[in-house]
């Protein structure tokens, strides 16, 4: 959440209140009325896959947690219906880990770098 936030707004201020903080309750209390990138909606599920993939590339055991839900469908549930699944929402976390699933998968056997 801190980085999605970070890359979403354009004020420094917030993107330093951001990093300060440590729970998400408070990264949206720091982002609160910032400016949002007037792009940001065409440029945030890229950013989400980024962050995503840097996540679980640099934690290894988190990689494999996410390897053993297998080639099975993810349902993200959150209060979104953007980034949560479920009968209404899009499930855009959910399509993302799956992605970024099969990426890994690729890089360990050799069929990606």
């Amino acid at each position: 959440m801190h980085a999605y936030w970070a890359l979403a707004t354009t004020d420094e201020t917030a993107r330093a209140a951001i990093r300060r903080t440590t729970t998400a309750l408070s990264v949206e209390r720091a982002v609160g009325g910032a400016p949002i990138r007037q792009d940001w909606p065409h440029l945030r599920l890229t950013a989400m896959h980024t962050i995503l993939r840097a996540k679980f590339n640099q934690y290894q055991e988190l990689a494999d947690v996410l390897l053993g839900t297998g080639d099975g469908r993810i349902d993200y549930n959150i209060s979104s219906a953007y980034w949560s699944g479920g009968t209404k929402g899009r499930n855009w976390l959910g399509r993302l880990l799956e992605l970024v699933r099969s990426e890994i998968v690729a890089q360990r056997a050799g069929f990606l770098p």
